[in-house]
């Protein structure tokens, strides 16, 4: 039922979110796993996952309590609130092995193929553009008479609509061992990005009417190929 608080001036209705509708998230998914043994000593384990997301949250996005993000279920634009996550943006493949070569070497690997990011656009609209539609400054602007405050604005369109390029990443590692005296010494090389593909990681969200805030440009990417030695004594 209904229980009404009252402190001050100030009055909280709690009611069922029954009420209000539902909130919902459901996931449909496949998963697939391997885990093979060939040639003796090889050996290869991965799998490949994918699903499909769909999200509600219409029943509270008016609620004062939550915060409008883009992030599932906290809170969407009214616009919004109802959403899906595609079975591109959640398919990944992940493989793993090793192999004994001659001369007491081993080569093991790791290759994955992961989402791109989601691609999004945010506005930041100035004091200056709001005064020239709504009459006046930002609240926050007080009696200023020179304001730098802007409101953010997320999601200009949908969500989980585009994506960057997907990240393709393949690692190797080459092993010896060597027995001296009571003692094991292991040399390991290790290749890192082998392919030195560069994926972006990260891209800068904001939109700017004008260009300023370069809009989709990377601000992090995979880093490039590298090489590493290193040794590993056991006695």
């Amino acid at each position: 039922m209904p229980a009404g608080t009252h402190g001050g001036n100030r009055e909280v209705l709690v009611v069922s979110a029954d009420r209000h509708g539902k909130q919902t998230e459901v996931y449909d998914g496949i998963e697939l796993s391997l885990n093979a043994r060939f040639g003796g000593r090889g050996r290869l384990a991965g799998g490949v996952s994918t699903g499909h997301t769909a999200y509600d949250v219409c029943a509270v996005v008016d609620s004062p309590s939550v915060v409008t993000t883009t992030q599932p279920m906290t809170g969407q634009q009214p616009l919004f609130c109802q959403y899906e996550m595609p079975w591109r943006g959640q398919t990944q493949v992940k493989l793993n092995g090793s192999y004994p070569l001659p001369w007491d070497l081993d080569v093991s690997g790791v290759f994955q193929n992961l989402p791109g990011i989601p691609i999004t656009a945010s506005y930041g609209a100035t004091n200056a553009e709001i005064r020239s539609t709504l009459g006046r400054n930002l609240g926050q602007c007080g009696t200023s008479a020179t304001c730098t405050a802007t409101v953010v604005v997320n999601n200009l369109y949908e969500p989980n609509t585009r994506f960057a390029e997907r990240l393709t990443q393949f690692d190797v590692r080459l092993t010896k061992n060597v027995k001296v005296g009571h003692a094991r010494v292991q040399g390991m090389f290790d290749v890192y990005n082998l392919f030195n593909a560069s994926t972006v990681l990260a891209l800068n969200n904001r939109y700017s009417v004008t260009g300023t805030n370069a809009w989709l440009q990377p601000t992090s990417i995979l880093a490039g190929r590298l090489f590493k030695f290193g040794v590993q004594l056991e006695y």
